[in-house]
C-alpha cells in the first residue's frame, strides 16, 4: 500500500470505520465467524491468507447477523507484516493527538 493508503486507513481504523482481527487479539477463534470467506477456503487459499498480520473489512461492508456481538463479514482485505509496521506508529500518533486535544 502506498503512504497516503495507509494514513487513509490508519484514519479510518482510529474512526471505528473499519473491523480488523486486531479487534480479536484474545479471541482468535472468532476470526472465521467474523470474516465468513477464511471458515470456506481450502487449505492453498488459507496458506496465502495466513502470511498477512491482519485481515480486515470496512463496517460498512457487514452482513445483517452478528456473532456474539461481533459483525459479520462476505468480504474481506489483509495487510502485509511490512504494511503493518508502517502503520502502527500512524496509529499511535493519531491517538496521541487526541489524547491531546481532550485535554486542553
Amino acid at each position: 500500500m502506498t503512504d497516503p493508503e495507509l494514513r487513509a486507513l490508519a484514519l479510518d481504523i482510529i474512526e471505528g470505520r473499519v473491523y480488523g482481527t486486531w479487534l480479536l487479539r484474545g479471541e482468535p477463534q472468532y476470526t472465521a465467524m467474523v470474516f465468513l470467506p477464511i471458515a470456506l477456503m481450502s487449505a492453498e487459499e488459507f496458506d496465502r491468507v495466513r502470511h498477512y498480520a491482519h485481515i480486515y473489512e470496512y463496517v460498512s461492508e457487514a452482513g445483517e447477523m452478528a456473532v456474539n456481538g461481533k459483525p459479520t463479514f462476505f468480504s474481506f482485505r489483509g495487510i502485509t507484516h511490512e504494511d503493518w509496521a508502517k502503520i502502527e506508529p500512524m496509529l499511535d500518533e493519531l491517538v496521541a493527538a487526541r489524547k491531546a486535544f481532550l485535554e486542553k
